[in-house]
């Protein structure tokens, strides 16, 4: 036992100070978020049909009746006074989540929920549907099979449900018709929101982005310096070949600048 301790211990005093000297470096990107780039939420109203015989009940559904019967005056169908019984169509809404940057044609999730008394949406398929943002317009519409993430089955003796079929998903459902304008290169400031607002990790991301300002700026000097540098050194020399190609006439001597010049600059240095 006492050996056993003995070994822990001196596993621990190996341990420490490694742990103690070792720092982890985190990105900026990982902790915040840039101010103004979100995602949008759309909402719409639709139709879904095929179902197997698991949909609202018109006589006590009024909405899904008048939805229907709109949609079938839409197609060159008129059902006015006629008397529907059918069980395979339910009224749902539609939710998603409009990407930032989301460019017009891209796709996106969207989300299925039954609004009347509808028990499973399992096998049906949404119609057409817009989805409109806050403001009212139209940003993307949705249509597609549905994937539910539970079933519902019974007997003439027992029933059971597992998860809840009511509510389905359809991935890459809906197309997007209309962007969010947000130029992000004409903002005059980037402001960074924190995922978890601390004090500390603010003024370290602030120390973290003087310090690679001040790095930046200090190797700009030092590049412009040797540039500016090279251009009068290049300058002075180009002067110096127009002065021997137009004071000398004598073809050898002008080669021999030529060849003194391109040994000082470099084999591709060309001044004339």
């Amino acid at each position: 036992m006492r050996r056993t301790l003995a070994a822990l211990g001196f596993l621990l005093l190996t341990c420490l100070p490694a742990l103690a000297g070792s720092s982890a470096s985190v990105r900026i990107k990982d902790i915040t978020a840039v101010q103004g780039v979100r995602q949008n939420q759309l909402i719409g109203y639709g139709l879904v049909v095929g179902l197997n015989g698991t949909g609202d009940t018109l006589n006590n559904i009024p909405f899904t009746k008048q939805s229907l019967q709109a949609m079938l005056e839409r197609m060159g169908v008129n059902i006015r006074g006629a008397t529907i019984r059918t069980g395979n169509v339910a009224a749902v809404m539609v939710t998603g989540n409009l990407p930032a940057f989301g460019t017009q044609g891209t796709r996106m999730d969207v989300t299925v929920s039954a609004m009347g008394d509808a028990r499973s949406l399992q096998g049906g398929t949404l119609l057409v549907t817009p989805l409109l943002g806050a403001d009212g317009n139209v940003y993307a519409v949705a249509q597609g099979s549905l994937a539910i993430g539970g079933f519902s089955a019974e007997g003439a003796a027992a029933s059971v449900t597992r998860g809840v079929p009511t509510v389905g998903r359809i991935a890459n459902g809906a197309i997007i018709e209309r962007e969010i304008e947000f130029a992000l290169n004409r903002m005059p400031n980037v402001r960074l929101a924190l995922r978890n607002a601390d004090f500390t990790t603010a003024k370290r991301i602030a120390a973290a982005r003087r310090t690679a300002a001040v790095e930046r700026r200090r190797a700009r000097r030092l590049i412009g310096g040797r540039l500016s540098a090279c251009r009068d050194r290049l300058f002075l020399l180009g002067h110096f070949v127009l002065v021997c190609r137009i004071g000398l006439r004598n073809a050898r001597l002008v080669g021999l600048c030529g060849g003194l010049l391109r040994t000082l600059c470099g084999p591709g240095a060309c001044f004339y």
